[in-house]
């Protein structure tokens, strides 16, 4: 577990979810950075956002694409980066590709 120290003082916290300590004792943890999100305390890295979503800097979750729209890449960081779905085809919240 990563954790730090408010103010740099010795009240050791863990690192709260969308961020990561990549060392003991940080002053401060850093915010997951856009395209990763981290869902879990205590970490040492984000993960690389899912198939079909997104992530903004400090996520928690992934963002699922909306309805209409299709994510088949990983670490998108907007809705922007979803693609739509072509005509003729269907694509539900948070699809991966189109059907």
């Amino acid at each position: 577990m990563r954790s730090w120290c408010p103010g740099g003082g010795s009240d050791k916290k863990d690192c709260p979810s969308g961020t990561k300590g990549n060392e003991t004792g940080l002053a401060n943890c850093f915010a997951c950075e856009a395209g990763k999100y981290q869902d879990q305390q205590g970490q040492s890295m984000c993960l690389g956002c899912d198939l079909g979503g997104y992530c903004r800097e400090s996520a928690v979750v992934p963002t699922r694409c909306e309805a209409g729209t299709f994510g088949n890449r990983t670490n998108r960081t907007t809705q922007d980066d979803c693609f739509i779905c072509p005509a003729g085809s269907s694509c539900a919240l948070g699809a991966s590709e189109n059907t």
